[in-house]
C-alpha cells in the first residue's frame, strides 16, 4: 500500500504540473502541489528537508494568485503544525482555511484534531486517556491548547510522554 500511495501522489504531481503548464494563473494546482508535498513528508515517501521547501513556495504562489484558496492556506497550517510546530501560526493559518473551505475535508483535517480532542473530553471517552503517552501526539504536545486538554482531564503537568 504504501508503494502504491506514494505512486499515486506522483501521478497526482505530475497531472497537477500539467494543469500548471496550461495555466500557471490557477491557483488550484499549485495548492495541491503544495498538499501532496506535504502527505510525502507525512507519509514518509520523501524526507521534509526535500519536499516541505516545495511545498512552501506552492503555496505561497498559489496565495499569489489567488489568497482564498484554503487549500494553500491547509498546506501551509499543516506544515507550521506538524514541521515548524509553530502552533499560533498553524492555529491562525488552518482557521483561515476552514473559513475558506468548511467542506473540505483536505483543509479541515489539521484544525479537527483539537476539536476532536475537546468533544472526546465532553463524551468522557476512555480514548483520551491515551493521550497521555501515545506518540501520536507528539507533534501537538507543546501548543497551548494540548496543555489545557491535559489540565482539563486532571494530568498533572510534566507528566505527558
Amino acid at each position: 500500500m504504501t508503494r502504491e500511495r506514494a505512486e499515486r501522489i506522483e501521478e497526482a504531481l505530475a497531472m497537477y504540473r500539467r494543469a500548471i503548464d496550461l495555466d500557471p494563473r490557477f491557483g488550484e494546482p499549485w495548492a495541491g502541489i503544495a498538499y501532496l508535498h506535504v502527505l510525502q513528508a507525512s507519509f514518509g515517501h520523501a524526507t521534509a528537508a526535500e519536499v516541505i521547501p516545495q511545498a512552501r513556495v506552492a503555496a505561497q504562489r498559489a496565495l499569489a494568485v489567488d489568497e482564498g484558496v484554503g487549500m494553500a492556506h491547509s498546506a501551509l497550517g499543516l506544515i507550521a503544525l506538524y514541521f515548524d510546530r509553530d502552533f499560533k501560526v498553524a492555529g491562525e493559518t488552518l482557521e483561515r482555511a476552514v473559513a475558506l473551505c468548511p467542506t473540505d475535508s483536505l483543509v479541515r483535517h489539521g484544525y479537527l484534531a483539537f476539536q476532536w480532542l475537546d468533544q472526546s473530553y465532553t463524551r468522557r471517552d476512555p480514548f483520551l486517556l491515551h493521550v497521555v503517552a501515545d506518540p501520536r501526539f507528539d507533534p501537538i504536545r507543546s501548543d497551548p491548547r494540548f496543555e489545557s486538554l491535559l489540565k482539563k482531564i486532571g494530568v498533572p503537568r510534566g507528566n505527558a510522554h
